[in-house]
């Protein structure tokens, strides 16, 4: 009789597993260089885990994400990475099947009528299946991937889970992106070209049409979800860290769309003004004592300041005002991560790091001359805490210099020359 694995117990097998690829004539990548390598293209590695137990679709998505992380330009790495992700949403459908015949095994008990509303095990299970598509689709640039998660999560919002209506919203941005991404990259390539043909001006003006649509469908998502999450005690805990993920894909979209200025991105104004729009949008949601989300919302304040001081002279005081609230928002962080015990070097470097840029950019757009040289003054201050922090920032170590500013460690290292 076979035994029967615990369900208590860890798996066996936690990350531990081969890579093994089938044997076959030109199997390599071109960059391939190893010679014990048997075959190495997407799409022909064969994942062999060790240990008896069967690694769940949680476990190997979390494989995969940490296998994206070791992965870089190693394109062997990269393939066994998209092998990951395509067996963890295997198994998470495999997995939903069992749930979902459980829970309708049970409810037909108690009612005839299995509810329309799934548990909260369900629920959760399919929230992490979306998370897992959407992540797929923003590593690999995989269009259906994000597509999938939408469905995913508009049929989890409908049925009554408040809290996949913030992933949803997070999922059309995400989609947003990659069709921005797919413009910019497709007009790189054709090159710039004057001549437009009325067609085309048709086209344009639908694909805007749609960009904008879907931009607004994101937001309203994301609404609608914190106002429900908000509102329930059990989910109110997630609240934080899902409006912190949302903040990201916003920035994501924001930083692709000043990236190429080719025709067709240039008729796409209105969805970066909208976008902008949705920085100061989502401040009201911020919680003032959550360094996270305070960090979240400062880079928007300040990429979008920043994108506005490169308009011209109109945009200047647009601009400052937008980097005095980003300002505003990471002084306070960074105190409060140096009030805390121990403090973490990274979290404040980064903080102070940022900070400091936006004092630089703050001592540009500024009118006033005293303004200018105090925003530079607390410039340096903030960048040099950002190197006690984290000394070995060579960039960082490297602008300070440039700015003229002499460093301890240096000086240190003159009088031991010296010495010697």
């Amino acid at each position: 009789m076979p035994k029967q694995a615990s369900v208590a117990k860890r798996p066996s097998n936690t990350k531990v597993y081969d890579r093994t690829k089938r044997s076959r004539d030109e199997t390599h990548h071109r960059e391939c260089r190893d010679h014990a390598c048997t075959g190495c293209a997407q799409g022909e590695v064969e994942l062999v885990f060790t240990g008896a137990d069967r690694p769940s679709a949680a476990q190997l998505y979390r494989f995969a994400l940490e296998e994206h992380v070791k992965a870089g330009q190693e394109e062997q790495v990269v393939a066994v990475v998209h092998k990951l992700f395509e067996r963890a949403l295997e198994e998470f459908a495999q997995e939903d099947l069992v749930l979902a015949a459980a829970e309708t095994e049970t409810a037909s008990v108690t009612d005839a009528k299995a509810p329309k509303q799934p548990s909260n095990e369900l629920a959760e299970h399919r929230l992490l299946q979306a998370d897992c598509h959407l992540t797929f689709a923003q590593h690999m640039k995989l269009k259906q991937q994000a597509v999938a998660a939408v469905e995913l999560l508009k049929a989890l919002a409908n049925s009554g889970y408040a809290r996949a209506w913030i992933h949803l919203g997070r999922a059309q941005l995400l989609l947003l992106t990659m069709a921005l991404e797919k413009i910019a990259t497709a007009e790189a390539q054709a090159g710039d070209s004057d001549s437009e043909d009325d067609d085309d001006d048709e086209e344009d003006e639908t694909a805007h049409a749609e960009e904008l649509n879907q931009l607004q469908q994101g937001l309203d998502a994301f609404d609608k979800g914190v106002q429900l999450t908000a509102a329930d005690e059990r989910l109110a805990e997630h609240l934080k860290a899902d409006v912190v993920r949302i903040i990201a894909a916003l920035n994501d979209l924001m930083g692709v769309m000043p990236a190429a200025h080719s025709y067709r991105l240039q008729r796409l104004g209105r969805v970066e003004d909208d976008a902008s729009d949705a920085t100061l949008h989502f401040e009201r949601w911020m919680s003032a004592n959550n360094t996270d989300q305070q960090q979240a919302v400062a880079t928007l304040l300040y990429e979008h300041a920043l994108q506005l001081s490169r308009q011209g002279d109109a945009k200047m005081p647009e601009a400052a005002t937008l980097v005095g609230k980003a300002i505003g928002r990471l002084n306070a962080t960074s105190e409060q991560l140096s009030n805390e015990s121990p403090t973490d070097a990274l979290a404040a470097a980064k903080v102070d790091e940022l900070l400091g840029h936006a004092y630089l950019l703050k001592s540009t757009v500024e009118q006033d001359e005293d303004a200018v040289l105090a925003d530079f003054d607390s410039a340096v201050e903030a960048l040099l805490r950002a190197y006690q922090y984290d000394p070995d920032n060579e960039p960082l170590k490297e602008q300070l210099l440039a700015l003229g500013i002499e460093l301890k460690s240096e000086d240190t290292d003159e009088e031991d020359d010296g010495s010697s």
